[in-house]
């Protein structure tokens, strides 16, 4: 089953899909940890994502939220979660915006002989 979620609110959209604020393409998850990638448009009826063009099916570690951003959220995140996410607004009504956004997966790591430490608490270096 493609991850498709409707969101079929009172005032069913009348202009097309757009962009309705500036997003992160590059976004970053810790080995099991959780991610979660909002696909930031306005007036669409659904949203399909896909990860490297192909379609994300929902799991028992990702979903799919209809409401607000219809967030992609991925749970227990592993190194073959990285890739190319895409989310395409649909509503009917004209042209689609495909965002994408590529995860990096971070894993654990050894700093300076210190002991194992994990890309947890590393992870405001890279945001």
């Amino acid at each position: 089953m493609i991850a498709r979620e409707r969101a079929d609110g009172p005032g069913f959209p009348v202009g097309i899909p757009e962009v309705n604020r500036p997003y992160r393409a590059r976004v970053y998850a810790n080995v099991d940890g959780e991610i979660q990638i909002g696909c930031p448009v306005t007036n669409a009826v659904f949203v399909d994502w896909y990860k490297d063009g192909v379609p994300v099916t929902e799991s028992g570690d990702i979903r799919i939220k209809s409401s607000g951003e219809f967030d992609l959220i991925i749970r227990e995140v592993k190194d073959e979660d990285a890739g190319v996410y895409s989310c395409k607004a649909v509503n009917g009504n004209g042209p689609h915006p495909w965002l994408n956004f590529t995860l990096h997966v971070l894993g654990k790591c050894h700093i300076g002989g210190a002991g194992e430490e994990t890309a947890r608490d590393m992870a405001g270096i890279f945001s």
